[in-house]
């Protein structure tokens, strides 16, 4: 209840004033709303009406009279203590009667911080003012009925509700939260892009971010161009601080510290990450070459090359393989854990795991096979081939040594200059030297013997003191000959003469028999008695044979001709033909690569000639075959294939054809294009299906109707799609765009996946689904005309498949990999390998530009900087290392090793491992050459049919050919010499030109031409030729004895037998 009292009356100002409730009796009460605006009406009629006209009511938390200015004359004029409704209003929600609550139709001020300005209507909302909350909130009713301010964010409209007719402008603001972007054509940024939704569009056209330079998950940096866009990274931080072109960097800190280092390829956590200004790089696998300061470096595998610094031009292949290397140059490793403890080791050849394990600073060394010459820490010139082999002891080195087969040589702690060949020759040596050991588990007569000679266990030498010894360990001549037996008719030696007649033989007793009578005669009754054993005519014919009959298999393994009019008939069983156990009544194998195995010939040329295979059964008796392949002659001498069945007991008819241009018909035999189907006539069903054979996946009727799983298409002929002008409220759910655009976007943030057909960073393609089926590219360019037929191919990296048309199945990582290329099934990583591979398939190129110059070359596996790089037709060869056969364009090729095989050309089915072995050959075929610059040779020269095996065996050969070379620097003096067999340490022919020599140890020679033997001599003048240890008459030349080694013979070196 209100009391009020006119205090003070004038021209301008009236004020009510609240009275003292202790003198409520003295004044009229006026109670409720009416009574109140009666009395403001009463006190305004009595005003004059001049100052009636000019009167406004205001608040302030008190209630003023204004004057015609609207300013408040008498600031103490008020009204406290109630709440003032407007004449139009009631009630309102939350309004409650109590100082400072006014609700009013004119105009209102409240000190707090909201006011109105205008007439009553408030026809502007530029005339509410509310002085806190933040820019761009809204107003909003909470459960209980007040107002509150609120997040524009947290409101929507349905927008995705239904399917859009026109392009989404966004006028430079941004698309918030969106679940997933599925893009049918490019996403084009100009800025940067954060993505959090769903949203599937044609196209995202923007002028602000889609991230611009950058591509970002979570507010790091996972796919950019750096940093002119012929660099790119994908993962955190990769490439982070890079300024240079050319390289590509996948991974979380990749390439982290380079900075103008150019034509790098880094792929793995942390690869590469510290280099800054090293270049043509190539590194595959977590932290290979981490610590990497050197160019030229082909890493792969997980901590490969990670210590290296200084070290060039090396290749590691496999997990942890070359890890320590710090300043090691021209190494090959191959294999996890290869040379993981190499410092400083150069031009080192090892394949397999763990294989030269502990090497820190050997060089020249050529190790092939799991754990071999795994101990041996410094140890150089080694040529070591084989599980375990020459594994050695911890600590210790040796060098110089040839070392081939299983455990061979495996106990070897500082044995050097051994050649030890087969299942565990050797492998008791520790630290015997200069010993020649061959065969299945042969091995010296101590662990620290030297200088023996053991072939099979059958010939012995002490190449020392230069004897021989046939079945004894310890000659006592420069030939001691053991016999098989004791008995009178076991022989220890026999003559024969060039024939191979018998001339003179020694027995186990001692007895020498000068001759022997000759076997003479026309013929000697073969034949007229049943034969005992296998008649073996050692390749020589049988002739005038009246006939032959067989009572179980008959084996041939050259021809058989029947002439005339003779049958070949098989009664019963079966004949096989490159089988000797046929599993049908006609086996035909063939083992022998682009051989027929099967060949019909009609020696008639006439039109209409038929060759083929018909098919019947016995059941039919028309004679009729009831199926059949024919090949018909044309008048212009093409071809066509038909194949024909039978429906029923009818005859066979054609059913597909396949005519000379290579049109095929089904159910026609005169196809016009190159697949016809044809049904019967009317046929109205089902004609045509492809199917996963549990399900159709395509179907196609007679009438013309084609039903499918999926269509992928620009949809251009397709009708009746509505659409509402899609873009002007906000979405509660997904938005499809149909295949319009959405442009002029600022940001696109989404907290999803962003899904598009490809990704663009300023205007230029970064990242795409090819239209290839899952064919998927990263990189301006890449994969650019990628066709719709291009199936399963990957490329990463700027250009890389850029020309790719029609190939399938393609990997290529590195700028540029794969330019040309048009084939399948190939795999190229590195800085522009494989760039003109055009035709080549079932490649593998991995290094700085491996392969490079390829063009039609397919079958083959490259791996290391320029590694057949200058090549351009080579098919099926295999080369590792940095340069391995850089010129190679021969066939069936193996090269291990830095600048193996760096020459070859033409040269075909060439092994070649080591560093720069084979360097210089060039159209040389059929080698074999294992060791450091075995068989290097003189650039412009070729030679072929050799076995070069050793460090620098047959080094200086040129055109010399046909040779066998065993042993460290064996036969490294040979230049054109051909046909030799050296085996031995440092052991050579008599000249450089030499041929047909046979130098065994320095001990056994030969004539290989004049096939003749000379034991301590060079130039045998008989079958055999014995020059003894000395001159005296006591010692020997030659001794016989029997198996248990009683003598029961000798030559003297005077020439008296005793």
């Amino acid at each position: 209840m209100w009391d009020f009292k006119v205090l003070h009356y004038n021209h301008r100002d009236m004020i009510f004033r609240r009275k003292d409730p202790r003198r409520r009796n003295a004044y009229s009460v006026f109670s409720g709303l009416a009574a109140r605006l009666l009395l403001i009406a009463a006190v305004s009629h009595s005003l004059p009406p001049c100052l009636r006209a000019q009167t406004e009511l205001g608040s302030e938390d008190d209630l003023t009279v204004l004057g015609a200015t609207g300013t408040a004359i008498d600031p103490d004029t008020e009204i406290k203590g109630f709440t003032v409704f407007g004449a139009t209003q009631t009630a309102y929600p939350g309004a409650v009667a109590g100082a400072g609550n006014v609700v009013v139709n004119g105009v209102l001020s409240v000190s707090s911080g909201a006011y109105f300005t205008g007439n009553s209507t408030f026809t502007e909302a530029g005339r509410v003012f509310i002085l806190d909350g933040s820019e761009g909130q809204i107003l909003s009713k909470n459960t209980n009925g007040y107002l509150q301010w609120t997040s524009s964010s947290a409101l929507g409209d349905n927008l995705g509700s239904h399917i859009a007719t026109t392009t989404l402008n966004m006028a430079t603001f941004n698309i918030v939260n969106v679940g997933a972007i599925t893009a049918n054509a490019a996403i084009t940024t100009y800025s940067s892009m954060t993505v959090a939704g769903n949203l599937s569009v044609s196209t995202i056209v923007a002028a602000g971010n889609i991230t611009a330079a950058r591509y970002q998950i979570n507010g790091s940096t996972v796919l950019a161009t750096i940093p002119s866009g012929r660099s790119i990274s994908v993962g955190m931080d990769a490439g982070r601080v890079n300024t240079a072109n050319d390289n590509v960097f996948i991974g979380y800190q990749a390439g982290n510290g380079n900075t103008t280092g150019t034509n790098h390829v880094y792929i793995g956590y942390q690869a590469g990450f510290s280099g800054a200004a090293a270049t043509q790089n190539t590194f595959v696998g977590q932290q290979a070459g981490m610590n990497n300061a050197a160019s030229s470096n082909s890493f792969f595998g997980a901590l490969a090359g990670r210590d290296n610094n200084t070290g060039t031009t090396n290749t590691f292949l496999g997990s942890g393989s070359g890890w320590k290397n710090t300043s090691g140059v021209n190494n090959v490793f191959t294999g996890s854990g290869s040379g993981s403890e190499n410092l400083n080791g150069r031009d080192n050849v090892f394949t397999g795991v763990m294989a030269g394990g502990n090497n820190t600073s050997g060089n020249y060394n050529s190790i092939v096979g799991n754990y071999a010459a795994y101990a041996t820490k410094t140890g150089s010139n080694n040529a070591v081939f084989g599980y375990y082999a020459g594994n050695g002891v911890s600590n210790n080195s040796y060098g110089n040594n040839s070392i081939f087969g299983y455990y061979a040589g495996s106990g070897l702690s500082t044995g050097s200059n051994n050649i030890l060949v087969g299942y565990q020759s050797g492998d008791a040596l520790t630290t015997g030297a200069g010993n020649i050991l061959i065969g299945y588990d042969q091995d010296a007569s101590a662990p620290t013997a030297s200088n023996e000679l053991n072939i099979g266990g059958v010939l012995f030498g002490n190449l020392s003191a230069r004897t021989i010894g046939i079945s004894t360990r310890a000659p006592q001549a420069a030939l001691d000959i053991v016999s098989t037996g004791t008995a009178a008719n076991i022989y220890a030696q026999i003559w024969r003469d060039g024939s191979g007649v018998i001339k003179a033989s020694m027995t186990s007793e001692g007895t020498l028999y000068a001759t022997l009578p000759s076997i003479t005669g026309p013929g000697d009754n073969l034949g007229n008695h049943i034969a005992t054993t296998t008649l073996n005519m050692n390749t020589f014919n049988i002739v005038n044979v009246a006939s032959v009959t067989a009572h179980a298999a008959m084996t041939v393994y050259s021809s058989v001709t029947v002439t005339g009019a003779a049958a070949f008939a098989v009664a019963s069983g079966s004949v096989g033909i490159g089988t000797n156990s046929p599993g049908a009544r006609l086996e035909i194998s063939n083992t022998n690569t682009g051989t027929g195995v099967l060949r019909l010939r009609n020696t008639s040329a006439v039109t209409g000639d038929v060759t083929g295979v018909d098919f019947h059964h016995a059941s039919d008796g028309s004679g009729a075959p009831k199926a059949y392949i024919r090949d018909y002659l044309n008048s212009d001498y093409s071809t066509d294939l038909n194949f024909g069945t039978a429906m029923g007991t009818g005859n066979a008819a054609t059913r597909m054809a396949i005519k000379a241009n290579g049109n095929v018909g089904i159910g026609t035999v005169a196809p016009a294009y190159r697949l016809v189907v044809s049904s019967g006539a009317g046929e109205a069903g089902t004609m045509m299906t492809i199917s996963t054979g549990t399900s159709d996946v395509i179907r196609m009727t007679g009438d013309g109707s084609v039903y499918a799983n999926r269509f992928y298409g620009d949809g251009s002929g397709l009708t009746g799609i509505s659409g509402d002008n899609l873009g002007n409220h906000i979405a509660t759910t997904t938005l499809n765009m149909a295949g319009f655009n959405i442009s002029g976007v600022s940001t696109v943030t989404a907290a999803g996946y962003v899904d598009a057909a490809r990704y663009l960073i300023n205007k230029s393609t970064i990242m795409a689904i090819l239209p290839g089926y899952k064919s998927f590219a990263i990189g301006i360019n890449a994969g650019i005309l990628n066709g719709a037929n291009a199936d399963y191919n990957l490329f990463v990296g700027e250009q890389a498949g850029e020309s790719n048309v029609t190939g399938d199945d393609n990997a290529f990582f590195g700028y540029k990999a794969g330019y040309l290329n048009t084939a399948s099934d190939n795999t190229f990583i590195g800085y522009e390998v494989g760039y003109y591979n055009s035709s080549g398939f079932s490649n593998v190129f991995v290094g700085h530009q491996a392969g490079f110059s390829n063009e039609t070359g397919s079958d083959n596996t490259f791996v290391g900087k320029y590694a057949g790089g200058n090549g351009f037709d080579g098919s099926h060869s295999s080369l590792f290392g940095s340069n391995a056969g850089y010129a190679n364009s021969g066939d069936n090729n193996s090269f291990v090793g830095s600048s193996a095989g760096h020459d070859n050309t033409t040269g075909a089915n060439n092994s070649i491992l080591g560093y720069q072995a084979g360097s210089g050959n060039i159209t040389g075929s059929a080698n074999s050459i294992f060791g450091t610059q075995a068989g290097y040779g003189v650039s412009a020269n070729s030679y072929s049919s050799s076995t070069l095996v050793g460090y620098k065996a047959g080094f200086a050969v040129t055109t010399g050919s046909d040779n066998l070379l065993l042993g460290f620097q064996a036969g490294d003096s040979l230049t054109t010499g051909s046909r030799n067999i050296i085996i031995g340490y440092d052991e050579d022919a008599p000249a450089a030109t030499t041929n047909n020599f046979l130098n065994l140890g320095g001990v056994l020679y030969g004539d290989l031409s004049g096939k003749t033997i000379g034991i301590s001599t060079r130039v045998p003048q008989a079958a055999l030729d014995i020059v003894s240890t000395g001159t005296a008459h006591t010692e020997m030349a030659q001794i016989w004895r029997k198996s248990d080694g009683v003598i029961v013979g000798s030559m003297s070196a005077t020439g008296v037998m005793t």
